[in-house]
C-alpha cells in the first residue's frame, strides 16, 4: 500500500513511480538489476526546458494566449463578510466537505448526460455561482494542470519530462 499526498506527487508522478515499481519488481524475480535511468536534477531539467525548441514552442503558444484572453476582465469583486487588510496575507481557512455516494453518482450522471467530464461540469457550475455573487458575466478561472509534453532526454521516452501550469478558464455566461 502507498499514501502520499498531492502535494508531493501527481497523477503523472505516480504513473512514473508504478512503471519504476514495476522495473524493479521484474528485476527481482528475475534475480536481476533493475535498469533505470537516474533522476534528472532540476538544473538539468530546468535547462531541457529553457532549450530554444521548447522556448519557442512555450513563446507561440503564450502569443496566441495572450491574445485569445485579452483583455482580461476586472478581477471579480465578491461579497465578504469582513473587511479584507490592507496588505495582504494569504492567511486562508479550510472547510472538509464529504459528499455522498450517491451524490457524486449523480453528479457523474448528469455530467455524462451534458457529454462533459464531472470536472468540466463541476468549472461550469463554480463559475455560475462566481457569476451569481459578482454579477459579472465574463469570468477567468485558473487550474492546476500537469501532463503537458516536454522534450525527453531518450528517443523511447517521447513524454519524460512533464511540465506544471495553470490552465486558464475563460467563460462569458449569458443571463436566461
Amino acid at each position: 500500500v502507498l499514501t502520499f499526498s498531492h502535494l508531493i506527487a501527481d497523477g503523472w508522478s505516480f504513473g512514473v513511480l508504478l512503471h519504476e515499481l514495476k522495473v524493479a519488481y521484474a528485476a527481482a524475480v528475475d534475480a536481476t538489476t533493475a535498469e533505470l535511468q537516474p533522476a534528472l536534477q532540476f538544473a538539468q531539467y530546468s535547462s531541457l526546458l529553457e532549450g530554444t525548441v521548447v522556448r519557442e514552442s512555450a513563446n507561440r503558444s503564450e502569443a496566441h494566449w495572450r491574445q485569445v484572453m485579452s483583455p482580461l476582465p476586472a478581477p471579480l469583486e465578491l461579497p465578504a463578510d469582513t473587511t479584507r487588510p490592507a496588505n495582504r496575507t494569504y492567511g486562508a481557512g479550510r472547510v472538509l466537505v464529504r459528499w455522498e455516494t450517491d451524490f457524486v453518482k449523480a453528479l457523474r450522471q448528469a455530467s455524462q448526460r451534458q457529454g462533459t467530464t464531472l470536472l468540466v461540469y463541476l468549472l461550469g457550475a463554480f463559475c455560475m455561482l462566481l457569476r451569481r455573487l459578482s454579477g459579472q458575466r465574463d469570468i477567468v478561472v485558473g487550474l492546476p494542470a500537469a501532463g503537458q509534453i516536454a522534450p525527453s532526454r531518450s528517443e523511447e521516452h517521447t513524454s519524460e519530462l512533464q511540465s506544471h501550469s495553470d490552465l486558464v478558464c475563460r467563460l462569458l455566461l449569458e443571463k436566461k
